[in-house]
């Protein structure tokens, strides 16, 4: 027995970030727009883990929600941006 195969045997494989150009075989993980999602078709390459047809969901990604104050016709604006970690909020 190889050593990949009993390393699959015991579960779910690590593959980090999606990359389009990487074939993935089922119960690869990667991760994608925030989510970790898991590979269900062997072979998948350039299919985005959106596609629910190649990849099941295992944890989705964070939501946020943002309440503002404002009335009249000076409403509070903002504007949200998000990079890796960090969400930035500001006034419009």
């Amino acid at each position: 027995m190889s050593n990949l195969t009993q390393f699959k045997s015991v579960g779910l494989s690590n593959r980090g970030a999606y990359s389009a150009g990487v074939t993935y075989y089922i119960d690869d993980v990667v991760t994608y727009g925030g989510a970790s999602y898991a590979c269900t078709v062997n072979g998948t390459a350039g299919v985005a883990p959106t596609t629910i047809a190649n990849w099941g969901v295992l944890a989705a990604a964070p939501t946020l929600a943002v309440a503002t104050t404002g009335s009249g016709t000076n409403p509070a604006n903002f504007t949200l941006s998000v990079s890796g970690n960090t969400v930035t909020l500001n006034r419009a």
